[in-house]
Formats: structure tokens, sequence, C-alpha cells
């Protein structure tokens, strides 16, 4: 059963990556903006607002950006990590069922002998 499990968790990693290091890019693209930004308002006393609104959009693009992927792949994730477990309950059941079938033929097959001897014995 482990083997089994490990197949099916097998690129479960990388949307748990994506997850986490989705939103970090974003936040690294919003600190460069933000640092265009600043460097465009530290470079001159007169600033048109074009030039200090690019690097701050730069930055909410990269944000929001890095959100959107974040999300998707979290959806993804639970997704699949749900369809995992659901496999993996669904193999532990037949597995038990099958046990049990197995047990109970086992059971009959010992049983049938020892009827078929005393049926004989009686018919005597």
């Amino acid at each position: 059963a482990g083997n089994i499990e490990k197949t099916l968790s097998r690129g479960l990693w990388m949307l748990e990556t994506v997850v986490t290091g989705a939103p970090l890019m974003g936040l690294l693209g919003t600190i460069t903006g933000m640092m265009q930004s600043f460097k465009v308002i530290g470079a001159s006393s007169l600033v048109a607002p074009t030039q200090v609104t690019a690097g701050v959009a730069q930055a909410l693009i990269a944000t929001a950006l890095g959100l959107l992927i974040a999300i998707f792949a979290l959806f993804g994730f639970n997704l699949f990590a749900r369809m995992q477990s659901y496999a993996i309950d669904r193999m532990e059941r037949l597995g038990s069922r099958l046990v049990d079938h197995i047990r109970l033929d086992q059971e009959t097959a010992a049983e049938s002998p020892a009827r078929i001897t005393a049926a004989a014995g009686g018919a005597r």
C-alpha cells in the first residue's frame, strides 16, 4: 500500500511548491517595482506621475499574478490530494472485502470435508 500511495502522490510536491513560491515571486516583483518608483522619485525633484505609476503598476501586477498562480495551484493541489485520498480509501475497502471473501472461502472449504464425513457416517 505504501508504494501505491507514493505513486499517487508523486507530483503533488510540485503543486505545493508552486502554492508556496508563487506569492513569494509576486512579492519579489512588488519590491522591485516599488524600488523602481522610489528610484525615479529620488533621481529628480520634479517627477511626472506616469514615471512613478509605472513602477507601482509593475508592483501590483506582480502581486496579482503571484496570487493568481498560487490560487489556481492550490485548487489543483486540493483536487489531486482529494482524488488520491479517495483512491487509497477505495483500495483499502476493496482489499478488506477481498480478504473477507478469502477467509470465508477458506472456512467453507475447511467445513466441507467435515460435513461430507458426517453425512457419510450418518447414512450407513
